[in-house]
């Protein structure tokens, strides 16, 4: 085997200084070439370091009960060392092979799982079927581990049932040899069905990017760009109230072009001129497009019960007039639902974003009086526009040491919860009085991110990427009239839901410093997305018409909406017990079983603004100067992670005390 020339600078490249490579590399050229190399090598090192992973794993499988899984593997050191041998090979082309590369070595370990267990042999004792059960279990538990993120949700359940099924087994003394090798060879099946589909749901997040309409581009520049951004183009109709799966099955899906959603109709027929109108509406699109004639065409559909979706498939078309043939994309475009008995659909509606770089997103730049607007762009799992570094970003955040956090240790699912809310309730006293909140401003709302003034950051006069419409220093208290006339305190979640009750009301957590005529604006409206525009503040903030029940509410620009987010999210954790019953509070929140709950539409939304605008800086530092004053914490900040325990069902996560988050390392 050729000896890759590069491997050696993948293991080296971490104690050479950047400097000497970039000098060596480069000889006196532009930074922006300096860094683009720099960057370049970076790449080679990261798949470097994951190709000798999987020549690790390759020394793992020389057993020959091994042999189909290493093939792959074998084939992908092959392929990895020559592209590192490639000089001429791009930065993306590089990340690429190594998430690549990356997902079949974690999929080829699960696969290693499941072959290593065996109970087909009859020699064994009732005691090593149980030991043999109990290992597997655990190997399962570790793959489990391994599907965090929203895409393997419709498996992670199942298999969590199979798991639980075998532990149970597993517990019971009165258990014989049978059950022990029947429970076994079922999780062993499970196991193979699981690996089956996240491959599947790896392959199809793959390509998912890898759209390439070049030839439109030379036809029809808007309509490519439009084109290539329609995956997860549509959503459920609201009118639907059947199960898709018995409306569909057996018939066809067309788009009625002039009254732009996905109709389902007999096969080898079309509506007559009377009967589009009454056709049964079973898809809209998310967005709107930019063009009437840029329309979808080759509709088709697919119920796949191995990963628990329906998968909804076709392609974009211009129509150009009776005369000229049409324009039509040379991908076919998906959009997914999972599959959900228990909805009145069969089906959980697409809640994945669509990025389109044509039509006019509520990036809040919109005009006043009646704009309709769609939901903001988002790129690589974050708002498109955002301007201060996330921890997303970040290589680590570190941590003070403290034990505020130690009565959670160890703890997970709903004995974690319960843990959580008993430590918010424990400090939620200390906020101290309302005027006290001035003091406690200075130390948390301070503008060290953006203009970097020490001036009072308010979220509705920062404009991220340029200048500030005005700015307020922590004196210029005042009342409204015009923006930038004088700040006072703003109630994020407002007065009237609680009835202006302490402590409630001095919470600096969700009590903010920001203008007086915006927060006038804001009233007592819940947050969300908004989806005609009634008013619009100079940084784009924006009052009208939600998605999320048809009535008034207020949406932040990008950048503040996941502070805004996790503001509601602690509030709803912290005064679990609280009356909210006051003017607009039932249109957000709900008891269930005497827990305040954030209603589904608009927890959906603070849930997606929590996740496309992660933590900053800015949440780190605010958490801690409020700590300074009040004692107590927004544990959503510290841990980001608590999101998904709480209000996401997930139970696999295990506290881990680290103490304070201070610093966001890059």
């Amino acid at each position: 085997m050729k000896k890759s020339k590069f491997i050696k600078l993948g293991i080296l490249i971490g104690t050479i200084p950047s400097t000497i490579l970039i000098s060596s590399a480069c000889n006196g050229s532009t930074k922006k070439q300096e860094d683009k190399i720099s960057e370049l090598d970076k790449a080679k090192s990261d798949l470097s370091s994951v190709l000798e992973e999987a020549f690790e794993l390759k020394n793992d499988l020389k057993d020959k009960k091994y042999f189909e899984i290493s093939i792959p593997i074998v084939k992908a050191i092959n392929e990895t060392i020559t592209i590192l041998d490639d000089e001429s090979q791009e930065y993306q082309a590089l990340k690429n092979k190594e998430k690549e590369l990356r997902t079949l070595i974690e999929n080829t370990r699960i696969k290693k799982v499941s072959i290593d267990a065996s109970f087909t042999n009859p020699s064994l004792s009732i005691n090593e079927q149980k030991s043999n059960l109990f290992n597997l279990i655990g190997q399962a538990n570790t793959i489990v581990l391994s599907l965090n993120g929203k895409k393997y949700e419709s498996i992670k359940t199942k298999f969590l049932n199979e798991v639980k099924k075998a532990q149970t087994v597993y517990e019971n003394n009165e258990s014989k040899i049978d059950d022990f090798i029947e429970a076994g060879i079922n999780l062993q099946k499970a196991i193979k069905v699981m690996i089956q589909a996240k491959e599947e749901l790896d392959k199809l997040n793959t390509n998912s990017n890898k759209k390439n309409e070049n030839d439109l581009i030379g036809k029809n520049i808007q309509f490519a760009n439009w084109t290539i951004n329609q995956d997860n183009a549509f959503k459920i109709s609201v009118d639907l109230k059947e199960n898709v799966r018995e409306l569909i099955t057996g018939k066809q899906l067309i788009y009625d072009y002039k009254r732009k959603h996905i109709i389902v109709w007999e096969l080898n027929s079309k509506p007559s001129k009377d009967e589009w109108e009454s056709a049964k509406v079973i898809f809209v699109p998310k967005q709107e497009s930019p063009e009437s004639d840029f329309q979808y065409s080759n509709i088709s559909f697919e119920f796949d019960d191995v990963t628990n979706r329906l998968f909804l498939s076709y392609k974009t078309e211009k129509y150009n007039g009776y005369s000229k043939p049409a324009f039509i994309s040379n991908e076919i475009y998906k959009t997914i639902f999972n599959l959900n008995p228990s909805s009145k659909t069969g089906l959980d509606d697409n809640a994945i974003p669509q990025t389109n770089n044509t039509v006019k997103e509520t990036s809040n730049e919109g005009s006043t009086g009646g704009t309709t607007t769609t939901k903001p762009s988002v790129v690589g799992d974050v708002y498109s526009n955002l301007v201060a570094p996330s921890i997303k970003t970040a290589k680590e955040i570190k941590y003070e040491s403290s034990d505020f956090y130690d009565s959670l240790e160890g703890k997970s699912g709903t004995a974690l919860i319960r843990a959580l809310r008993e430590l918010q309730a424990k400090y939620r006293n200390n906020t101290g009085g309302y005027n006290d909140l001035y003091k406690t401003y200075e130390d948390s709302f301070v503008d060290r991110y953006y203009e970097n003034n020490n001036q009072l950051l308010c979220i509705y006069a920062e404009v991220p990427s340029g200048k500030d419409p005005y700015e307020y220093n922590f004196s210029q208290k005042g009342g409204s009239g015009r923006e930038g006339n004088g700040w006072n305190r703003e109630h994020i979640i407002a007065q009237s839901w609680f009835g202006k009750a302490a402590p409630m009301r001095n919470d600096a957590h969700h009590v903010w410093p920001t203008d007086a005529t915006v927060n006038g604006k804001h009233g007592n409206f819940p947050y969300g997305n908004v989806k005609t525009i009634d008013y619009k503040s100079q940084n784009g903030t924006i009052v009208g018409t939600g998605y999320e029940d048809g009535q008034e509410v207020v949406e932040v620009i990008n950048e503040f909406k996941g502070d805004v987010a996790r503001a509601h999210l602690y509030f709803a954790l912290t005064y679990y017990d609280k009356s909210l019953t006051g003017t607009s509070g039932p249109r957000f929140f709900e008891k269930v079983n005497g827990i305040n709950t954030i209603k589904e539409p608009f927890l959906k939304t603070m849930l997606e603004w929590a996740k496309y605008d992660p933590i900053t800086q800015f949440d780190l530092d605010r958490n801690n100067g409020i700590y300074k004053h009040q004692h107590n914490r927004n544990p959503f900040s510290d841990y980001p992670e608590l999101i998904d325990v709480v209000f996401g069902n997930n139970t696999s996560y295990v506290f881990h005390n680290h103490g304070f988050a201070k610093e966001l390392i890059f």
